[in-house]
């Protein structure tokens, strides 16, 4: 008998704090066989995910099929946007699941680069 384990994330994104313009990232950790990954962005406070599938322009997305999500150009907009990872493990025992949603928190910088937020 063979036994096979489900897709586990073993180490979850965690939220990230930065300031307009700047680049960041999001990375998981998984155990198990045949693994693929998609990155998700929700601006709906999580009701909703949907699949980065490009490297769009505010932020560019790098790497939104990998364990590592990248951010470059950080906008206002992306405040407080969520991302979690969808992992898929392959047969015989292909099972999905989600890691934790996490928090992008995008601060304004004024001109002399100092935090312009409440």
């Amino acid at each position: 008998m063979t036994v096979y384990a489900n897709a586990n994330v073993s180490l979850q994104p965690s939220p990230v704090t930065i300031i307009t313009g700047g680049n960041t990232s999001f990375s998981i950790a998984a155990d198990g066989i045949g693994l693929t990954y998609q990155w998700q962005v929700s601006t709906n406070g999580g009701t909703t995910y949907t699949n980065i599938t490009s490297a769009g322009s505010a932020p560019v997305y790098g790497g939104f099929a990998t364990t590592t999500l990248t951010l470059t150009g950080v906008t206002l907009g992306n405040n407080n946007n969520l991302y979690r990872c969808t992992v898929k493990a392959s047969a015989p025992c292909s099972s999905l699941l989600n890691s934790n949603g996490v928090l992008l928190k995008v601060n304004a910088t004024g001109q002399n680069g100092l935090w312009m937020g409440h």
